[in-house]
């Protein structure tokens, strides 16, 4: 993912409120125990995400006054704060502006011509700058929460992935996100002879693609229920964001590759970020296919309900202001 994966996921992230999860009691009976326990689920939900609201301010209270600066014990400064350090394939305009803005040297060059020709860099590099980025984001957006106007797609995907499969079931909706990666690519002689090529200055971010992501007009199902499942699709992508953010200095520093030459450097530095990337993707995929594969798609309150908690309560202590 970095670059990311640098694919969207159109699947795990996808299915909210299939009907065939419905508990097993006959007609109007069976809808009404259903909206019972959609309704329980909305209360608990409510007063979690209450109780996270209220720790995040306290949170930042209290960082507020670490971050004060301590009384001056005589002339000079104060002593500051101290500081801690799916899948559709992403469009070829996406590919080539992960590879333009890079600074790297004239000597540099034909290596950079040819790490530019592999695939699995392309799809995995990150882009050069947040402009960079955004200047080819389209109908993509960054973390936030979704209204029913974000699913845009005019069909369900073809690239659909059920992490259950259940009989008779009706697909009400799925997103597509993605996570890419920013950083700085550094290439240097560190010695001579000793050419050393990473990707420096590491940032995560979630996106959501709205051109591919479907909202079904036939659906039967509660649709503030449907969005609510979808929307934690979205969640579980920037929790995942944060966690690499978190790790974006060890990975840097993973990332780097010595050899005797510039072009040597560069192969050996694009196949150990691909497969890293393809690890943190693999990561990311197993997690949105088992929130689906415990909620049913959404079926089960009960269990959307302790997802909603759990990762919310995760996104609240790696609060994108610390990132």
């Amino acid at each position: 993912m970095g670059g990311t994966p640098g694919r969207a996921m159109v699947a795990a992230c996808g299915l909210a409120a299939l009907l065939a999860g419905a508990p097993a009691l006959a007609g109007e009976d069976a809808a009404r125990a259903l909206e019972a326990e959609i309704e329980r689920a909305r209360a608990e939900e409510a007063a979690e995400a209450a109780a996270l609201r209220e720790a995040a301010r306290e949170a930042e209270e209290a960082a507020a006054l670490r971050a004060a600066p301590a009384p001056a014990a005589g002339p000079g400064p104060s002593p500051g704060p101290s500081l801690a350090p799916g899948p559709t394939s992403w469009e070829r305009e996406l590919d080539a502006a992960r590879l333009r803005g890079h600074r790297i040297g004239a000597a540099w060059n034909e290596a950079w011509r040819e790490l530019a020709r592999d695939e699995d860099f392309r799809e995995t590099a990150c882009f050069p700058s947040q402009a960079a980025l955004d200047a080819v984001a389209g109908d993509r957006i960054r973390y936030r929460q979704l209204a029913r106007d974000d699913f845009r797609a005019r069909r369900r995907s073809r690239d659909l992935h059920l992490a259950v499969k259940m009989e008779n079931a009706v697909t009400e909706a799925h997103v597509a996100t993605t996570i890419v990666c920013v950083g700085r690519l550094r290439a240097e002689e560190v010695t001579r002879g000793r050419f050393a090529v990473w990707f420096d200055e590491l940032d995560y971010v979630a996106f959501l693609n709205r051109e591919e992501s479907w909202w079904n007009p036939k659906a039967r199902t509660n649709p503030e229920w449907v969005l609510r499942h979808e929307q934690l699709h979205f969640d579980v992508t920037e929790l995942v964001a944060r966690r690499l953010d978190a790790e974006r200095e060890r990975h840097a520093l993973a990332s780097k590759v010595v050899a005797d030459s510039p072009g040597e450097a560069m192969r050996a530095f694009a196949e150990r970020w691909a497969a890293a990337q393809r690890a943190r993707r693999a990561d990311w995929e197993a997690l949105q296919d088992q929130y689906d594969r415990e909620t049913r798609h959404g079926t089960i309150p009960k269990q959307q309900t302790a997802w909603f908690a759990r990762v919310h309560r995760e996104l609240a202590t790696l609060s994108a202001s610390a990132r």
